[in-house]
Order: C-alpha cells, then structure tokens, then sequence
C-alpha cells in the first residue's frame, strides 16, 4: 500500500502539470491584507469581516476570512490558545457548508496543524484533490502545509509545490512567493552567497516584488549596498510596491548611502498616503527616528535634533533603537548635537535611561570616559539596581586602564544580574588583569556554563593571558574539550 507521503509526492508531479482551475477569489486583496496584516492593523481588517458575516452567516469566504484572522491572532500571541480555536470552529462551520470550497479546507488545514491534527488536514486535502483534476492554487497551498507539518516530508518537496503553484496564473502571487522565500531562507541559513543565488534564479523566472525584496534585503547583508538599491528603485518604482519595501530603502539610503533627502522624501510619502499601517509595529513606532536620522544625514539637523529629542521625550528607547540614533550621528560627526539634546533632555525629564544613554555617547562616540562616569554616577542616584549602570563604569574604568575599579564595578553588576554570561566574561578579564587567576577561572567556567560560545574568546582574548597561563585553566580546557567530543 502507498504511503501518504508517496502519495503526496505524486500530486506534486501532478501539480506542475496542471493549469489553475476557473475558480476565483473575488477579494484577493482583503484576502492578502490579512495574511500579511500586523497587529496595528488586524483589528480594523476583523471589523470589516464581522460585518460581511453579519450580512450573510453562511458565507464560505467571511468565515474563511475570519478563521484566518483568528490565526493571526494566536501567531502574535501563541500562549494564547482561543483564537486558534476560534479559527478551527469556523473553517469547521465553512467546511460543513461547502466541503468542496477548498478556502475551507485551506482554513483547517492550516489551523489544525498547529494543533497537531495534521493527519485529518491531509485526509481533507487528499479527498477534495481526488476529485479536482485540476486543483486550484488553494488546495495546493493546502497541500504544502500539510507537507510542511510532515516528519518525512523534505525541502526540495516543498519548495518544488510552491514554485508550480507560482506558474499557474490565477494566484495570490504575494502569498506564495512569501512561503516559497521563508522556505529558501530555511534551507540554506547560514549560506548567504547560496541563497543570493537561489534567490537570483527564482527571481528570473517569477519577477515578483516579494521576490525582489528579499533579494536586496541579501545584497544588505552583504554588504552591497548599490546593488541593493538599484533593486529597491525599481521595487518602489511599481504601483504595487509594499510600505516595508519603501521604509527598508529609505533606512539603506541614509544610513548606507548617505542620501539623506531621499530617504525624507519616501518617508513623508508613506505617511502622506497613510502606509503606516501596513507596517510591522516596531517600524511603525519608530517612523520619526527614521525622519529625524534622514533629516540628519541631509544637512537639515536642527529639524532632524527636534524629532529625535520628541521621540526620547515620549518613549522609552530600545537598544537597537539608540544604538541606531548614536551610529548615525557619530557617522556624521554630531555626536556633540546628541549631547546637548541630552542635556535638554535632563532639564525637562531626569530619568536614569536618559543618563545611561547620555553617558554611552560620551563613551562610546567620543571616548570621554571620565564625563561618562560623572554621568553615569548621576544615573546611579535614580536607579542604583540597574547592573547596566555598574557595567558601564566598569567599561569606562577598562579603558582608562584602572583595572582594580573596573573588577570593583563588574562584581556589583554581576551581585544585581549573577546569571549574566556576558557580564561574568567581562569580569572574568578584569580580574585576569588584576592577576587574580583563581576568581578569573571561577567567573569564567560560570560564564562558559552559561554561554558555551563564549569559549572561543577566551582562547584567544588578550585580557585573560594571565588566567590561559595557568594550570587550572589548561584543565578546564581539557575537559571542555572532551565534552565536545562527547
């Protein structure tokens, strides 16, 4: 008897094969918004479903659609187990409506495969293609997440349903191309010429924006900033090119590119034409950053200072977020209009972050490491739990080659957060310098347990001479290395 994964393998042939069939998805579009939808903008998108239900309860695409938004609700909040419910007892009731409908059994079987009900997803899907000769790109998406959630399924299975799914040509092209790029970017992690190749043929043969975008994204990552633009240009150039798009080219202009202007220019075209909703939330939420750094790098400072001053006034800023704002402004040599916006910032709202981050542009972009310690000690007033602070000193103290505070401050950090591996690393150092080996070797096993990638520094860093030169440590090396072995 045949498996179910040969079986699955035959419709893949089958699938390359065959054409789409006349069926067509009249909101395609409300369809993709959702599927694409972020939590800024899935409530408003649930409210318009609701009403289409409302007016007709028996309608196979409203309870589709819905049983969609309910996944996109547990996706952002996994824990959170009712939406996914919610999602299978609707794809449930659009299924006892119309069991041929294959939006139906696209909703089951991509909610009961979460749950782990993989097998009556299957048995859904292989029923309704026995009776389509020629299966519409829903019940081949279908398929593939039933694939996706099978054990003995591999890739290149995967990726080959996906890319005949994209040669039919009634599609939801932005939906597909998506899976078929998260499936390119899982097979070859950690390849990244690799990939850019792949991504390259893909792209020759479905010139999609999805397609495209992730291609420059790679080129980012490589560091080829000019071919990546090129790429943007003419993703943005399209009456159909995506906000992520058009703010992704804006952040490699005037970060990369040093095109200040027109990164401002795309960045008020986006919240001119009211995209912003159609941003991921944390891009969104730090729109202003990216205007006021454009701002910035286009010689218009006093304008570009003003909102990032608004923006530190209002939020509570993430460590991306700042490291950001202090690359940009040490790249173009303003770190000193930081400071003074730091300074106003303590006038208006003395709070420890603010000092922290105050002192890190002292540091960090202008190497004052004693006005960073007096700032610093400004921010222990506020907070004295904080063991950022106390790592922090310690820094400072290290680079002013005062070891003894350094390992004073580094132990109070590590007294507050004992379960730091990064914080017990540095320690570790600072009492290597100090020759106390023995504490060394004990802060640095404890950071290891913690941290096992950690090792290959120690073999190699400077700071720990005095500690690599001692028995315990060579040791502990030996048994480390066994455990590799094992």
């Amino acid at each position: 008897m045949q498996s179910k994964i040969q079986f699955i393998g035959q419709i893949l042939i089958i699938a390359v094969l065959t054409s789409l069939s006349s069926t067509v998805f009249a909101s395609s579009t409300l369809e993709e918004k959702i599927w694409f939808a972020h939590s800024n903008s899935i409530k408003e998108l649930e409210t318009t479903i609701s009403k289409k239900m409302i007016e007709d309860k028996y309608s196979v695409e409203a309870l589709y659609l819905m049983s969609l938004i309910q996944i996109k609700y547990f996706e952002s909040q996994p824990i959170n187990l009712i939406p996914l419910k919610k999602s299978i007892e609707l794809a449930n009731q659009a299924f006892e409506i119309d069991p041929n409908d294959t939006r139906s059994v696209l909703a089951l079987s991509y909610s009961k495969n979460y749950i782990g009900e993989q097998r009556q997803a299957l048995d859904f899907t292989m029923n309704l293609i026995k009776l389509e000769p020629k299966p519409d790109w829903r019940l081949q998406l279908s398929l593939y997440f039933c694939l996706q959630s099978q054990d003995q399924s591999n890739d290149k299975d995967r990726i080959s349903l996906l890319k005949s799914i994209l040669k039919q040509k009634q599609v939801s092209h932005k939906i597909v191309s998506s899976l078929l790029v998260r499936e390119l970017k899982k097979k070859y992690e950690g390849q990244p010429l690799v990939l850019l190749h792949e991504l390259k043929e893909v792209h020759k043969h479905f010139p999609l924006n999805s397609i495209a975008h992730a291609l420059a994204k790679e080129y980012v990552g490589l560091k080829e900033y000019k071919k990546a633009d090129k790429i943007f240009e003419k993703i943005n150039a399209s009456k159909n090119a995506s906000a992520e798009s058009k703010i992704n080219h804006a952040i490699l202009l005037y970060t990369q590119l040093n095109h200040g202007k027109k990164a401002v220019a795309i960045i008020k075209g986006i919240q001119k034409n009211n995209l912003t909703l159609a941003l991921n939330p944390k891009v969104e939420s730090i729109l202003d950053v990216h205007h006021g750094l454009a701002l910035v790098v286009s010689r218009m400072s006093s304008k570009g200072d003003e909102f990032i001053y608004n923006y530190l006034l209002d939020h509570d800023v993430d460590e991306s977020t700042f490291h950001l704002i202090r690359t940009v402004y040490r790249q173009q040599n303003k770190s000193l209009s930081l400071i003074k916006i730091f300074d106003q910032l303590h006038s208006t709202r003395g709070k420890a972050k603010n000092f922290q981050m105050h002192a890190a542009v002292l540091s960090l972009n202008l190497n004052r490491f004693n006005d960073s310690n007096r700032t610093l000690g400004k921010a222990l007033r506020l907070e004295q739990k904080d063991p950022v602070i106390y790592e922090s000193i310690g820094y400072n103290w290290y680079k002013l080659k005062n070891f003894r505070e350094a390992e004073i401050n580094y132990k109070k950090a590590v007294k507050i957060e004992p379960n730091d591996p990064n914080i017990l690393y540095n320690l570790a150092c600072m009492q290597s310098l100090n020759q106390n080996t023995h504490q060394s070797l004990a802060s640095l096993k404890r950071a290891v347990e913690l941290k096992p990638s950690l090792i290959q520094a120690a073999y190699q860093d400077v700071d720990l001479s005095n500690t690599r030169k001692s028995r315990p440590f060579k040791s502990f090396m030996n048994e480390i290395q066994m455990q590799l072995a094992h």
